[in-house]
């Protein structure tokens, strides 16, 4: 090595691939070059410059031949003010390494999606993609098939599937993670109305409601924060007594409400079907034109604590920008204090993703885990009240695979397999639902129940 310092001059401290004739030593810096010789004549004349990764000086792919001469005995490399010598002897290059998986995604007819897989290779190696356990090959719309990535252009319903990439070199093959690719039926459903029932309570633990609008113009949303209205519902002492309301654009604040009668949404309410509140009463609401991004919808109390309802109804849900998804966090308590999600799909059959996590906020969001709720479990109803899905423990349901790439291609956060969390994929007709979390053991504690249109 020429500016470096050789790392662990131990011996054998230089290998040589017996198949493919390929070379590497450690290394500490990146300043030098490194040159192969035996004795004092150069036998490789190029210089290979250090990888950081991994810390190892190394020739790239195509190695060049260094002769059969030079395949065993004693090596002199030149290092920074020494000499180090050492054996070279024969190595068998590992298996290639995946150090990042494709990602499932989601298109829209004519669109395109790209897969890809980060690997790390020892010597060459060969690429392959599969849709479904058959390999593919590049075509019209296809391209990428024998490299690390694959892409598919003018995405059709027949490019739904499963994929993976199969990477075989000198020592074996390894396989990536599958990944799925779904098609977004234009034909499909939008959600018109999204609410979520829950506790508010002091500080941190009120009603925060998290959702997404996807696409081009601007959307008309009636935002309303209910407690007093909820009297009907839960009685007044269980009842939010004063309602406040605050949307947000990331940390910029875009409005907020105390007393929805000074918001002038009278109109609009009726317009979007929105069911009547008392005149002068402590409910809040807002009108908002938003264009496509994610907000954040704030319900507290004023001075108290109660069981309220946040809801979001869209204008022309049809149109762009879509409503796409929303997820509340707040604290589920037990009877009157479960969290109850409500759902609007207007126009046509949609598939729907409905998630209620506890556990995850404490292993990916650092939440307290004696905070969240402990072991979620998750009810779809339909209008009429029938259960139509239940899920406890979704790692272990059979569509878990399904279940966490959809979540990838609706840009959820991922779950750990082996979490008490739940989750339901499900598709439905036209109409209301509600969606019920509560914990499976009748405890309490904090949780997020999200609602996501799905591919």
């Amino acid at each position: 090595m020429i500016g470096n310092e050789l790392v662990s001059p131990t011996v054998p401290f230089v290998v040589v691939d017996g198949s493919s004739t390929g070379v590497y030593v450690h290394g500490n810096n990146e300043g030098g070059t490194v040159q192969w010789r035996a004795g004092e004549p150069q036998v490789v004349p190029a210089s290979y410059l250090y990888e950081t990764t991994p810390a190892f000086w190394n020739i790239p792919d195509p190695w060049p031949s260094i002769g059969p001469e030079h395949e065993a005995g004693q090596y002199t490399i030149p290092a920074q003010r020494r000499w180090e010598q050492g054996l070279v002897e024969t190595f068998a290059a590992p298996l290639p390494e995946i150090e990042a998986q494709p990602v499932s995604a989601a298109a829209a007819p004519g669109g395109v999606v790209t897969l890809s897989a980060d690997v790390y290779t020892l010597g060459p190696v060969s690429y392959q993609w599969q849709k479904d356990g058959v390999d593919l090959t590049d075509g019209a719309s296809l391209s990428g098939a024998n490299t690390a990535t694959l892409t598919i252009q003018n995405v059709s319903p027949a490019d739904a599937g499963v994929y993976r990439l199969v990477i075989t070199g000198d020592r074996g093959t390894v396989t990536t993670a599958e990944a799925l690719v779904s098609v977004w039926d234009p034909a499909a459903g939008h959600l018109a109305n999204l609410s979520t029932r829950g506790q508010v309570l002091a500080g941190d633990d009120i009603l925060i409601a998290g959702f997404v609008l996807d696409g081009a113009g601007t959307k008309t949303l009636l935002i309303r924060g209910l407690g007093p209205a909820m009297i009907k519902f839960v009685g007044e002492e269980k009842a939010l007594a004063d309602a406040t309301l605050t949307l947000n654009a990331g940390a910029r604040s875009l409005g907020s409400n105390d007393d929805w009668s000074l918001a002038e949404v009278g109109d609009l309410a009726l317009w979007l079907g929105a069911f009547p509140i008392t005149p002068g009463s402590k409910d809040a609401a807002l009108r908002a034109d938003l264009e496509a991004g994610s907000y954040t919808a704030h319900l507290a109390g004023a001075g108290g604590t109660g069981v309220a309802l946040l809801e979001l109804y869209v204008d022309a849900p049809a149109a762009e920008p879509r409503l796409m998804n929303i997820s509340t966090r707040g604290h589920v308590g037990t009877g009157d204090a479960v969290m109850i999600p409500g759902i609007v799909v207007a126009d046509s059959p949609m598939r729907l993703l409905v998630r209620g996590v506890g556990p995850e906020l404490a292993v990916s969001f650092g939440f307290d885990s004696g905070a969240v709720l402990a072991d979620p479990v998750l009810t779809l109803f339909d209008k009429d009240g029938r259960p139509i899905e239940v899920s406890d423990n979704w790692g272990d349901q059979t569509e878990a695979f399904t279940l966490a790439a959809v979540a990838e291609q609706v840009g959820a956060f991922a779950l750990t397999p082996e979490s008490l969390d739940a989750a339901i994929l499900v598709e439905v007709e036209p109409g209301s639902y509600t969606a019920q979390v509560a914990d499976a053991g009748g405890g309490e504690g904090i949780a997020i129940v999200e609602v996501y249109a799905a591919p």
